[in-house]
């Protein structure tokens, strides 16, 4: 598998998780604050739905960068997500240590961490390559 099929499976998989979880947040918001933070209320369900449309919209760009084949494009998003990435791992690390969440959050935690790690290897491996499709040859 190419360094493109592998990123392309890697949006893709991303925009898939995001649109489900994004819709979970719109439609069960009292659930999944429950399920993080063991409270809610009326204006935070307002917040997580809110972040549930958002998260819908982040889905559809990882999908969307997936079809891509313009270089450039793909290494903005995946700079992008990178960055956005490690700020979800640094906060939902950080919520979980201070126990402003539940032990469901870990799994928040380790969702960005592997997106931080897919997007920054794959960003680092993009801006060093000249064609997106510079390692044909390698398999995994």
């Amino acid at each position: 598998m190419t360094l493109t099929q592998r990123f392309n499976w890697f949006f893709l998989m991303h925009g898939v998780v995001t649109i489900l979880t994004g819709t979970s947040f719109l439609l069960f918001p009292q659930i999944v604050l429950l399920l993080f933070t063991g409270q809610g209320g009326p204006d935070i369900i307002v917040v997580t739905r809110l972040l549930g449309a958002a998260f819908l919209g982040i889905g559809g760009v990882a999908i969307g960068t997936s079809q891509l084949t313009d270089l450039t494009a793909r290494r903005v998003v995946a700079g992008a997500f990178t960055l956005a990435s490690l700020a979800g791992f640094t906060v939902s690390l950080q919520s979980v240590l201070v126990g402003t969440t539940t032990a469901v959050a870990w799994g928040a935690v380790a969702l960005y961490f592997a997106l931080t790690l897919g997007y920054g290897s794959f960003s680092l491996q993009m801006f060093q390559s000249k064609k997106p499709t510079s390692d044909e040859n390698s398999s995994t």
